[in-house]
């Protein structure tokens, strides 16, 4: 799910109820398209006369590019909620994320169960943002292994170097064989595109249904042949 103002405001308000005592007014919350700043705690600062600055206004900043589960949108909000919180009491930490900010953190987690962090980093797959919603063309290598699991990894669109992943993939004592797929879903655009021999874990039946529409592709030789569309069959 993405960022919304209604589900901000309505997590501010329980949250500033359960966890902070109601100790924070409400403050405006905007969405940004960022593709780096996830969440923001933005101040506006006005210059006086005897040379110091006084905030004039504050306002959240929650970016719609990124596509997290319920919690770890809850995290982040919680993770600006310390800075504003830290702001609104004119209190001094080390740092932006120095001692004080880390001690209310630490706290909130083990008092309330949660998992807020310094940074929040994304997965492949969570981004949502307009490069991952282009519709580009990938070879996408499926890999079935030995435990049972199944990864992908997304290669370039050279049949060289795809052959190449493949069979260095296949000779790796973790993996059972190697299928490959050209298709333009979104969903593998989050993904990173090169020939490092690894891969990412992936939910059998997620996969199944992103590839539906899949080219198959067969090695021959030096060249890689297009087969059959996949239509929603055994992965592997």
């Amino acid at each position: 799910m993405v960022f919304t103002i209604a589900f901000i405001n309505d997590r501010f308000d329980r949250f500033n109820k359960e966890i902070f005592k109601e100790a924070l007014p409400r403050i405006p919350v905007k969405l940004s398209k960022s593709k780096s700043a996830i969440g923001m705690y933005c101040t506006k600062y006005k210059s006086m006369s005897d040379g110091s600055r006084t905030i004039v206004s504050r306002h959240f900043s929650f970016s719609t590019c990124f596509d997290f589960d319920e919690n770890k949108l809850e995290d982040v909000i919680l993770h600006e909620m310390i800075h504003y919180l830290i702001s609104f009491n004119n209190m001094t930490d080390s740092s932006p994320h120095g001692v004080l900010f880390k001690s209310v953190m630490k706290k909130i987690n083990k008092s309330f169960g949660r998992n807020i962090t310094i940074s929040s980093h994304t997965k492949p797959g969570e981004k949502v943002n307009n490069k991952a919603k282009e519709k580009k063309w990938h070879i996408i290598a499926v890999l079935k292994l030995i435990d049972g699991k199944t990864g992908i990894k997304v290669l370039p669109r050279y049949a060289d170097k795809s052959i190449y992943y493949c069979q260095a993939a296949s000779r790796s004592p973790q993996v059972k064989y190697v299928r490959l797929f050209l298709h333009n879903a979104p969903f593998f655009s989050s993904y990173p595109t090169s020939t490092v021999l690894k891969f990412h874990i992936v939910e059998e039946d997620l996969l199944r249904k992103e590839l539906i529409g899949a080219q198959t592709l067969i090695i021959d030789g030096p060249r890689l042949k297009r087969g059959n569309l996949f239509k929603g069959e055994e992965i592997l």
